[in-house]
């Protein structure tokens, strides 16, 4: 007799899961013993999606599949503010010299 290959997908470790997955899809596909097809059953959306943002981390632009995959409707761009402006230090010396030590400063170089 011959053994068969087990059918469907391989397991994904959980060490293995993309940080990008949200906490509840990874509570959820640990409850059910890490079986991506009967997580995609549950939750009614393709196991292509479930397997991409668990693996891969890749978002669906669909709102109703982001939804049931317990992501935002929309999709969030994390964004930076603009980096704060600091002075250079020899700045904070210039302005702290007498304004007569300034001008002779700039009288040197000037006439050089």
């Amino acid at each position: 007799m011959e053994t068969s290959k087990p059918r469907g997908r391989k397991k994904l470790p959980l060490e293995n899961i993309h940080p990008n997955a949200p906490k509840r899809l990874v509570r959820e596909y640990k409850k059910l013993g890490c079986n991506q097809l009967h997580l995609a059953k549950k939750i009614g959306v393709n196991d292509f999606y479930v397997n991409r943002l668990l693996k891969d981390g890749i978002e669906p632009n669909n709102p109703d599949i982001r939804a049931k995959l317990f992501l935002s409707r929309k999709r969030v761009k994390h964004r930076l503010g603009a980096p704060k402006y600091t002075r250079p230090a020899w700045l904070y010396k210039w302005y702290r010299l007498p304004k007569d030590e300034r001008y002779d400063v700039i009288r040197s170089h000037v006439e050089v």
